[in-house]
């Protein structure tokens, strides 16, 4: 399907359709990502993509064209074959079945770039939308290719899971959207840092238990999940705003988890989000999947940004490779940018260091000499962010941060974490 996807877009640029990348248009549009049908003859795929300096506009554009013609195409397809009043499930074997769909979805898409139509318009600095528009194609296969259980590929769009890699992806569920996590194995770690009067002094902390961490941020698709099932509202809406940085920090008014200065994709992470707004989507996600998912406690996270290693970060004591694992004030055009685009971490989570900072279940209290357990310690409404963001300078994974538990900020998120007993 991959290479197949490649080839239409070598030869959509063949066919012209390149274009309109020289003309995008200049007024402001509204940007969606994800698939919209117009009219029972045309499907529209709208995608964003967020890229850093050094990437470049011309790879952002090439990518979010393919991702645009790739959504467009499978969403043509689906609404062909969900037109057909006889229809046959594929019954002989599995890899018949795939060729056969590999076959129709061949014919949809030599069809659609034939008649598809490409709009770009640059929404921000380092940030690139293009709208792909083409006919719904007729086309009626023998048999009805066999459908298997759908990944949430719209947190996927710009990155893949990694086979390879330790950890499990996101998956659909009926109400709900399974975090991705990484299994953290139990063991002891130096917690701390001498640097600042904050992080010190260095202690030993042993982790008990093997857990689960979020391989990635909480994304906007996986908390609009949560607000669409309860309504609930959080603390930016009820109290009316979230703070921004402006050369000061500053509360905007307005300002919440879905209405945001910057465009934000479904595979961002969510932000103006409280602490308490956190410990309630923890508790929804628990209920939903009868698993106890929480906030990771402040020692817990640090121990997973080490990653077994004890210099500034997992990647060692370098700061020219803070770039490549981290998005901050200098590469990131002043906005979030989607999850896992990053390098990972030596123990598979992405965005240990930048994009937001992260909620820990731990209030925020000095550390003592004392060797102690990853439990959390929680005496007051003052709790503890880890992890930098995309409008912080280089920070250390040490480094902590303290608001109060209604705090918000356009730059606060967080991961969750599971027990596994």
């Amino acid at each position: 399907m991959t290479k197949t996807l490649s080839l239409f877009a070598f030869l959509l640029s063949l066919a012209g359709c390149s274009q309109h990348e020289t003309a995008p248009k200049t007024t402001q549009q509204s940007f969606k990502e994800g698939v919209t049908f117009l009219d029972k003859e045309r499907v529209q795929s709208a995608f964003c993509y967020a890229y850093g300096a050094d990437e470049g506009k011309l790879s952002a554009r090439k990518k979010v064209k393919e991702i645009a013609l790739r959504e467009a195409i499978e969403a043509s397809s689906v609404r062909i074959m969900s037109m057909f009043e006889q229809r046959t499930e594929c019954t002989t074997s599995e890899a018949d079945c795939k060729q056969k769909q590999r076959s129709y979805f061949k014919q949809v898409s030599d069809s659609f770039y034939n008649d598809v139509k490409l709009d770009y318009q640059d929404v921000a600095p380092y940030k690139v939308c293009v709208i792909a528009t083409g006919k719904v194609v007729q086309i009626k296969p023998k048999e009805r290719p066999k459908r298997s259980a759908r990944i949430v590929t719209l947190l996927n769009k710009d990155f893949k899971n990694d086979p390879k890699e330790p950890g499990r992806p996101f998956v659909d569920r009926e109400h709900y959207i399974q975090p991705a996590l990484v299994t953290i194995r139990q063991g002891d770690f130096k917690m701390g840092s001498e640097a600042k009067k904050n992080t010190r002094p260095v202690h030993t902390v042993t982790i008990d238990e093997a857990f689960d961490m979020g391989k990635y941020e909480v994304t906007k698709a996986e908390f609009r999940r949560f607000i669409e099932s309860t309504h609930y509202k959080t603390d930016a809406e009820k109290l009316g705003s979230c703070m921004v940085y402006n050369g000061k920090h500053l509360q905007q008014k307005g300002l919440f988890w879905d209405d945001l200065p910057f465009f934000q994709g479904d595979n961002e992470p969510v932000v103006c989000v409280s602490y308490n707004d956190a410990q309630n989507y923890v508790k929804w996600l628990s209920q939903q999947s009868q698993e106890q998912y929480r906030l990771p406690t402040e020692a817990e996270w640090e121990y997973v940004a080490r990653a077994g290693t004890e210099t500034l970060w997992s990647f060692g004591d370098g700061k020219e490779a803070y770039s490549d694992h981290a998005w901050y004030a200098a590469n990131s055009g002043r906005q979030t940018h989607p999850v896992g685009t990053k390098k990972v971490n030596p123990w598979g989570l992405y965005d240990m260091s930048g994009n937001v900072w992260e909620w820990c279940e731990d209030s925020y209290e000095p550390y003592t000499q004392e060797r102690r357990n990853a439990q959390a310690k929680v005496s007051s409404n003052t709790k503890v962010l880890r992890g930098g963001a995309w409008v912080t300078n280089i920070t250390p994974v040490a480094s902590r941060w303290a608001k109060p538990s209604k705090g918000r900020y356009y730059a606060i998120g967080f991961r969750v974490a599971k027990d596994r007993h």
